[in-house]
């Protein structure tokens, strides 16, 4: 297992303890949190995104203090009565777009109608896709490619690398980042 804080992505476990410590939510309710948000929102697959969901949905509810005690009928309770969670943008996409085979539990409907200014703005957000139209003439195959790959956050990274302002060949280099001033060998 990967410790929780690790730079290291790791597996699932590893990003949960990380995640949980983040929220301060004590590590051992972690499954118990995902095992509440399966039942009240019941994504099948354990894969990703899914199974991040699931994270999210569940530190949500631990991390809300008008559920309590932590039980499926609290939150079901919680969301039937207007109730929000504290989630992003693209957990709720994700509801919303229901990419399943397990029917959608009516508390589904009920959060994102609850959070209907929050799915909003990120269906709004996610609406815009960058097209090679948008990209400056500039660009070499391979901004371009990660520009239109990776999106916003491509198109931000090949701008910077294109101006000058990229950082990342210093994660690449580490010794050069942490060294003393003058201290590299020539070469």
């Amino acid at each position: 297992m990967t410790p929780w804080d690790s730079d290291w992505a790791g597996g699932t476990e590893g990003s949960d303890i990380r995640i949980a410590k983040e929220y301060g939510v004590n590590v051992r309710s972690i499954n118990h949190a995902k095992e509440i948000a399966s039942e009240v929102f019941p994504l099948e697959r354990a894969v990703t995104p899914f199974s991040e969901y699931k994270l999210r949905l569940g530190i949500a509810i631990m991390i809300e203090p008008g559920i309590e005690p932590k039980t499926v009928e609290n939150v079901k309770k919680w969301v039937n009565g207007g109730g929000k969670l504290k989630v992003g943008g693209d957990v709720l996409v994700g509801l919303k777009r229901w990419e399943t085979l397990i029917p959608k539990s009516p508390e589904v409907d009920k959060l994102l109608s609850n959070m209907s200014e929050e799915l909003e703005a990120a269906m709004g957000a996610s609406s815009k896709l960058i097209g090679p139209d948008d990209l400056p003439s500039h660009f070499s195959a391979a901004q371009k490619h990660t520009a239109l790959g990776y999106q916003q956050k491509g198109l931000d990274f090949a701008t910077a690398q294109a101006k000058g302002t990229d950082l990342s060949p210093l994660l690449l280099a580490p010794h050069v980042l942490h060294s003393a001033p003058k201290s590299l060998a020539p070469g």
